[in-house]
């Protein structure tokens, strides 16, 4: 378990401090390091560290997905929805964003990280994102959230 422990901090301190853009980057750095795995077991400890993919200007790169977000990675996660986002559209309660080809997956990670209230889920293809928001929902302020516009909720 020491084993797994201190390659979880590798994999971590890695991808914190430095652009890591594949699992085949990561390999080679943790076989610099000493350490022996296959791409399985890379892919497992990835998984638990909740290490997420995300598109930049460079292409992708690997980010650690923790629950307590900043606001810098609130700006990251804003410009993530700008950099990809062309229309948003509702009928009734589901939304439907067209992104840039490519771009669905990191736009719709960035929703899901930003926790909008409102917003109750997302799926993802390619260049299309549906979402779904609650009944009380004002499509408005569902705009403004994901342009980086709402109202401070703690100052309100």
């Amino acid at each position: 378990m020491l084993n797994k422990n201190y390659r979880l901090q590798l994999i971590r301190d890695f991808i914190s401090g430095e652009r890591i853009e594949s699992q085949e980057d990561l390999l080679t750095k943790l076989q610099k390091e000493g350490i022996t795995l296959t791409q399985a077991t890379l892919s497992r400890d990835l998984k638990q560290l909740k290490v997420a993919k995300i598109a930049d200007t460079r292409g992708y790169r690997y980010i650690i997905n923790d629950h307590h977000e900043s606001t810098a990675h609130k700006k990251e996660y804003l410009r993530d929805i700008a950099r990809g986002l062309i229309s948003v559209a509702f009928s009734g309660n589901i939304g439907v964003i067209k992104t840039q080809t490519g771009h669905a997956d990191s736009v719709a990670l960035a929703i899901d990280r930003l926790n909008i209230p409102d917003i109750l889920g997302t799926i993802a293809g390619d260049d299309t994102i549906f979402f779904v928001i609650s009944d009380e929902a004002r499509k408005s302020d569902i705009l403004a959230c994901l342009s980086g516009n709402a109202p401070d909720k703690e100052s309100e």
